[in-house]
């Protein structure tokens, strides 16, 4: 006859219950954790690009400013930079030589669509242009630059001593999704290689 007072072997409901409960919470928990680190990279992937992208733009735009010369920080209507201070803008324009070969070159901040534009035009003996201008966009389609100004300082005081000097600054930050707050800040300053005296004195090109 089977002994009805024995307790068989297993678990109760309340003891499973338990159990899924504690394996759910865990679960939860690791998968959290992990969703976490897939965001935390994807963040890091997105600021690394901007910062990389950002240098590149820093250090082509600082290459010409060395060879170049007639540098204007050229103010336009409603300067987001001129508003700021009179003596910066958004624009800046100067000349350079590539291989013998007269170039006006233009950086421009397009606050609208939040690009850096890089214009060159080739020009002749008398500065007059020759052929197409070329447009470029610097930077690139998921960077958001959203300051850019431009300083020139002033050489007409003392050309033979004072080298052209340019600083540029500028806000930079991602077009992704949810990063519209993580935004970096750079400011360089670059001197020219050629000094004003070394140039025609007239500053029109």
């Amino acid at each position: 006859m089977k002994n009805l007072n024995k307790k068989e072997g297993g678990y109760t409901i309340v003891e499973l219950l338990v159990g899924v409960g504690l394996f759910l919470t865990a679960t939860s928990v690791i998968v959290g954790i992990f969703i976490q680190g897939i965001r935390s990279q994807k963040l890091l992937n997105s600021l690394l690009e901007v910062q990389s992208n950002s240098s590149l733009i820093v250090e082509q735009i600082m290459r010409e400013i060395r060879l170049g010369f007639y540098f204007k920080a050229v103010p336009s209507a409603g300067d987001f930079c001129g508003d700021l201070n009179p003596s910066l803008s958004q624009n800046l324009e100067f000349i350079r030589f590539v291989r013998k070969e007269k170039i006006q070159t233009k950086y421009i901040w397009d606050d609208t669509n939040k690009n850096i534009i890089r214009k060159i035009q080739k020009l002749d003996a008398i500065g007059n242009p020759v052929g197409d201008e070329q447009i470029t966009q610097l930077n690139a389609s998921s960077v958001a630059i959203n300051k850019l100004c431009f300083l020139v300082n002033d050489v007409t005081e003392d050309p033979r001593q004072k080298p052209w000097r340019v600083t540029m600054s500028f806000n930079v930050g991602s077009t992704k999704a949810g990063l519209d707050n993580k935004t970096m800040d750079f400011q360089t300053t670059v001197a020219a290689r050629i000094m004003p005296f070394e140039v025609p004195i007239s500053p029109t090109p």
